[in-house]
This record gives C-alpha cells, structure tokens and sequence, in this order.
C-alpha cells in the first residue's frame, strides 16, 4: 500500500551554495521527492505547476508553494 511506503530522505544544505540555501528550495525539492515516490500525488503536483509554473520560483511565498504543491494534493488522496 503507498500509504505505507516509508517515506525517507537527506537535505543537505552548504554554505558554498547560498542562492540555493533557501526555504524556497528546500520545499521544491521536498515536493518533489514526495511526487516521485507517491505516483498517487504526482498528477496534482504537475497539474499545479502547469497551471501555475511561478510555484518553483524561490521567491514564491511559501504559504503559496505549501498549499498548491502540498496541502491540496495530499487533500485529494
């Protein structure tokens, strides 16, 4: 079952890459890794980017970029 697939993962962040060292990263790439490894929430991510593609810009409010690629598609599970 998906819903059972342990969820697991390393962020690592360097001070030699600090445009990358942001909150607006890390959640794009948390989003991401969850949409790779949960197929079930991989169609609203994608479909909130497509209607939405400024949701991966770092400078994004977060609260922006947690609802549409976040919350919504965990809601429709």
């Amino acid at each position: 079952d998906e819903c059972r697939k342990a969820a697991r993962g390393n962020i690592l962040f360097t001070r030699k890459h600090t445009k990358r060292c942001t909150a607006g990263y890390f959640f794009a790439t948390l989003v991401y890794q969850l949409a790779c490894n949960f197929p079930s929430i991989r169609k609203d991510v994608n479909r909130a980017i497509r209607d939405n593609p400024a949701l991966l810009d770092p400078d994004t409010p977060l609260c922006d970029q947690m609802e549409a690629l976040f919350l919504q598609p965990l809601r429709r599970l």
